[in-house]
């Protein structure tokens, strides 16, 4: 019984970390920016120009994200780079992507069918 309890213990704290990732994410810019790091570590300046972003809410936005483990910083003198803490989140944002495109899709057939 114990074991039991333990168990549905962990499996909520699983889903409430897993919900506060997802929150941290749920920004169209932050998805931009993470889009951005998956071809590679980029400065703020760079992530700011890419995606014409003033570079002060650039930074707050990776901020968020750093905050909440998605990101790392590494600094070079007076430079910070961005990268993604994990590959897997390319993966997930581009299932996630393919979800919506088959929700459009299947939106767009309702609409065209007679």
């Amino acid at each position: 019984m114990l074991s039991r309890t333990l168990n549905k213990s962990r499996s909520r704290e699983i889903y409430r970390l897993q919900a506060d990732l997802l929150k941290s994410l749920a920004d169209p810019n932050r998805l931009m920016l993470l889009a951005e790091l998956g071809d590679g570590e980029k400065s703020v300046g760079e992530l700011a120009r890419n995606l014409e972003l003033r570079h002060s809410y650039a930074s707050q936005l990776l901020s968020i994200l750093r905050n909440a483990g998605v990101i790392k910083a590494r600094r070079d003198g007076n430079m910070v780079y961005y990268r993604l803490a994990s590959e897997k989140m390319t993966t997930a944002c581009d299932i996630v992507s393919e979800v919506i495109v088959e929700q459009l899709q299947t939106q767009r057939d309702m609409l065209d069918a007679p």
